[in-house]
């Protein structure tokens, strides 16, 4: 299946082609289809082998039990270890990075290489004019994340090193991709030490395991950078939350917060099976979850280090189709966050105003019906419309922002401006917290009551249609004692 986003929505198509569960997709700047890729081969936009396009990732167990193999083994997936790039400064080639599983044993998969091939769509259709090169040979974790170099032009690419906190990063440039360079930062928790048991068919019938640290944290995990690239955040499946600020120029990561997952409700015992994360547009608040939870919480600056997460929703169980519960997080181009399941269900969650804080985020659990099963997999795409880092010392080439971001506002008292006002007035609000807002018109009455005012934004009232007059604001920066402002509104 696909999802076609436009103005008015999106539609779902489907077709048929054969193959595994890794999925990357390279589109347009018009958001038209190029080429795609299934774990097996590159397709064409007509959904037909691209010239060359056939056995990539040969040598993957994944490639070995799906790719011409119409009934496969469910378990040797990969979920988030494949991206497509454009070329800078040569947008008909692109770089397919795609991760390699391999299974040693009956009992254990590890994912040891990170390989790329090189598309060229300079003819319409395209060709693969190299493919399943090396580029990175070492214990690996299934969650590849990519964001836009400061000089707007060149592109990040980051993987998690198997073991400890330890990240290769690759510079893809207009020359192809550089040298993997690794940055190890102290690890920040103890000891691995989760344990579980598992019913087996053969005497004792039950066994305890004590699993490795590669082998559990490795497995669906999910990693993503902030929209405007600020920070990187990843979750892993001891339960950790981790959140780094990102240095677009050099590459650098520096952890800022790490955010232990709450067990379990209903199985406490049970370590995470799966877990999900995504960052909201504004770049603000980051939503992370179990198979039963979702949690959002706000990374603004003064809440960052010691601001806690708040609970959005619980999995409501509902066992139409199979059982929808809650697993890795992608953004959508209409600005919401989409949600799939670790099993295969007919539908998606969808996280519709990911901006706003708390439950008013309006997160709806089944928000889309899909015409077939999608399990474990929704594409996975970095923040096209993120260009230069303005200001920044590698900013030499001249690119600019063509969507240039709203700036972000801290004051040490409300203010509001223009006063007086025609049309709109804007609340500039201290901060990181939200505040209630009413507003009274002077003989009394109340006129608005805004129960939620996110800070640090320029927030609009719409005060056409008010009557002329004066106005008093009451901002609940403080429960008990609102800071008042007079407000003059003339047309």
């Amino acid at each position: 299946m696909y999802m076609k986003f436009t103005d008015q929505g999106y539609n779902i198509e489907k077709f048929d082609i054969l193959g595994g569960s890794p999925s990357a997709v390279a589109n347009d700047r018009a958001g038209n289809l190029l080429f795609y890729y299934n774990g097996c081969s590159i397709y064409n936009r007509q959904h037909q082998v691209m010239e060359n396009g056939n056995d990539i990732n040969v040598g993957s167990a994944q490639y070995d039990y799906y790719c011409g193999n119409p009934i496969g083994i469910g378990y040797l997936n990969i979920r988030s270890g494949d991206v497509i790039l454009p070329l800078p400064e040569e947008e008909s080639k692109h770089y397919l990075f795609h991760l390699r599983l391999v299974s040693p044993s009956d009992t254990s998969s590890l994912f040891d290489q990170l390989s790329y091939s090189e598309i060229d769509m300079s003819d319409g259709l395209g060709r693969v004019v190299q493919k399943n090169q090396l580029l990175l040979a070492d214990s690996l974790h299934d969650a590849i994340a990519a964001v836009r170099h400061g000089n707007g032009r060149d592109w990040w690419i980051v993987i998690p090193r198997g073991i400890n906190r330890q990240f290769w990063k690759i510079l893809l440039r207009p020359e192809g991709p550089g040298t993997p360079t690794l940055q190890t930062l102290p690890s920040p928790y103890s000891p691995f030490t989760v344990t579980y048991q598992v019913s087996v068919d053969f005497p004792p019938f039950e066994l305890t395991l004590q699993p490795n640290e590669y082998g559990f944290e490795s497995w669906a995990g999910q990693a993503t950078f902030s929209p405007d690239g600020t920070k990187y955040c990843r979750i892993i499946k001891s339960g950790d939350v981790e959140i780094y600020d990102f240095d677009r120029c050099s590459g650098e990561l520096r952890l800022r917060r790490l955010i232990p997952v709450p067990p379990y409700k209903h199985y406490p015992e049970i370590p995470l099976i799966a877990c999900g994360l995504a960052v909201s547009p504004n770049s603000r608040y980051l939503y992370f979850n179990t198979n039963e939870e979702l949690y959002q919480f706000d990374m603004c600056e003064a809440h960052l280090e010691q601001g806690d997460y708040e609970l959005i929703a619980e999995w409501d169980r509902n066992l139409k189709d199979t059982a929808a519960n809650f697993f890795q997080m992608r953004n959508g181009p209409d600005g919401k966050i989409y949600m799939g399941a670790s099993v295969g269900v007919r539908g998606l969650h969808v996280i519709h105003e990911p901006d706003r804080a708390g439950q008013v985020c309006h997160f709806e659990q089944h928000g889309v019906v899909l015409p077939r099963f999608n399990t474990w997999i929704i594409n996975y795409f970095p923040n096209f419309n993120l260009y230069d880092l303005p200001g920044s010392p590698c900013d030499t080439l001249g690119i600019d922002d063509p969507y240039p971001h709203p700036p972000v506002y801290a004051f040490d008292e409300v203010r509001i401006f223009p006063n007086p006002a025609n049309e709109e007035v804007k609340l500039y609000l201290p901060q990181c917290d939200g505040v209630r807002v009413q507003v009274w018109n002077i003989t009394g009455q109340l006129v608005q009551d805004l129960p939620f005012v996110p800070g640090m934004t320029a927030y609009s009232i719409d005060v056409s249609d008010w009557a002329s007059g004066a106005y008093i604001i009451a901002v609940y920066v403080d429960t008990k004692k609102p800071v008042i402002k007079k407000l003059i509104v003339t047309h």
